[in-house]
């Protein structure tokens, strides 16, 4: 990204905020005029269940990321309220979830007839597509979403989670799955990993906690009008550390883990650092401190302030994102959870094969395999600020001098291979000899 576009960027989301929230504030005080903010406070009661679904027309957007920023609905829409309707309105295909905090479940309604997991036809981040493509917004309070996701009852098809260590490849197989018309696949649902964010790989399941799990994934795997045989949920990388939660209210899901060669991960990372802004802000605001890097560092068991030097090069985030989460999934394996490992190479190299293999472990018609392979005829993330087109714009990384060095010390602290160096997950199944 240009840094006249990343100023531009800059100044158009301060304006944007500001705006944004003075037209909230002359919202409530319109609402307490015109009887909306009394309604808004009825529908917490059981009996207004159906008529607890506020529906509001998109009039405005912005998000200073569209894919790094989380999503919020408050600060990435100016909304314009319309009516009041039944929770069961969101069952609809053309309305998905977009997020869930402690007090609502917040959906995007898009065109009718339209699908916006499907990332041939929109954008191969759900998130992302759900900015660019939504007209409305629908909100249901959280004991509303709950007994939604009570009716709905546990995903009718087998349910897979796909985590992934970034930049490896994992948007590819989500397509693949896509592409069989028999797997719905929903990459990086942004209220699944909103909560996946709140915990650590340590953390108790509390019943609250538990419920609002179990809600999320039954309402993002609600039946469509496909009749799918599964549904594929991929994971960001730093949601993976809530999968021990997930595995204890979903214990028949099946888990998979995907990577890559480290040092192509590491570089990937890299030239993805300097086309988004969040992630250029990051960079050139905070360098990494050591308290984030341990931040990431404990989520794995780590002690606290592991890491005592500050983390200067984009190649070291890299190093670090690779060998958190590789660590991360060694030791779920340790610790007995059943999640298997996919690796890219052997996708790109023997994609029948390799996916074969992958519909055998999740108890799926092998026969998908074939139809799975015509995804590779294409870019995964076309279109977007992450398509190979225009990361190619961007130099490569060398792995020597200085950025050796640091990212050995990093990899020898996390106790993983250096980059570059042969390593193959234990609970990989899709190499050759596993086939």
């Amino acid at each position: 990204m240009r840094t006249s576009r990343f100023v531009l960027r800059c100044f158009l989301s301060a304006c944007w905020t500001l705006v944004n929230a003075i037209y909230r504030v002359i919202q409530r005080v319109a609402w307490l005029f015109d009887g909306t903010a009394n309604e808004l406070r009825a529908r917490e009661r059981p009996e207004q269940y159906e008529n607890s679904a506020q529906v509001m027309r998109i009039l405005f957007r912005f998000k200073f990321d569209e894919i790094l920023n989380q999503a919020n609905v408050n600060n990435d829409f100016i909304l314009l309220h319309e009516r009041f309707d039944s929770p069961e309105y969101v069952l609809q295909d053309h309305i998905t979830l977009y997020q869930v905090t402690k007090k609502e479940a917040i959906f995007i309604e898009a065109r009718p007839g339209s699908e916006l997991w499907r990332s041939r036809e929109h954008n191969p981040f759900m998130m992302v597509s759900q900015f660019m493509f939504g007209r409305k917004v629908v909100r249901i309070p959280i004991s509303s979403f709950w007994r939604l996701a009570d009716s709905l009852g546990d995903p009718k098809g087998q349910l897979v989670f796909l985590a992934n260590t970034a930049r490896c490849g994992s948007t590819l197989l989500a397509q693949m799955f896509e592409v069989t018309n028999k797997i719905v696949a929903i990459s990086e649902p942004s209220a699944l990993d909103i909560l996946s964010s709140k915990v650590t790989s340590k953390e108790k399941l509390t019943n609250d906690l538990k419920r609002l799990i179990i809600a999320t994934v039954r309402v993002l795997c609600k039946p469509t009008l496909n009749r799918e045989l599964a549904y594929v949920l991929k994971l960001t990388a730093q949601s993976m550390q809530g999968l021990p939660l997930v595995t204890e209210v979903f214990p028949k899901a099946r888990y998979l883990f995907m990577y890559r060669d480290s040092l192509k991960v590491a570089q990937s990372l890299c030239r993805f650092s300097e086309e988004l802004p969040a992630a250029k802000i990051l960079f050139l605001l905070d360098k990494w401190r050591k308290s984030r890097v341990n931040y990431y560092l404990e989520s794995i068991g780590m002690p606290p302030d592991t890491f005592k030097f500050t983390i200067s090069s984009h190649l070291s985030f890299g190093t670090i994102v690779w060998g958190w989460t590789v660590k991360l999934f060694e030791q779920f394996r340790d610790a007995g959870l059943d999640i298997a490992a996919v690796r890219y190479e052997d996708i790109v190299e023997r994609p029948v094969e390799a996916m074969t293999a992958i519909m055998r472990y999740l108890d799926l018609p092998e026969n998908l395999a074939l139809m799975a392979k015509s995804a590779l005829e294409f870019d995964s993330q076309r279109d977007t600020p992450l398509a190979s087109s225009v990361l190619r714009r961007h130099r490569t990384v060398e792995y020597s001098g200085r950025e050796k060095a640091e990212c050995d010390q990093i990899c020898d602290t996390l106790d993983v291979p250096h980059l570059g160096q042969p390593y193959l997950a234990p609970g990989t199944i899709t190499t050759k000899q596993n086939n």
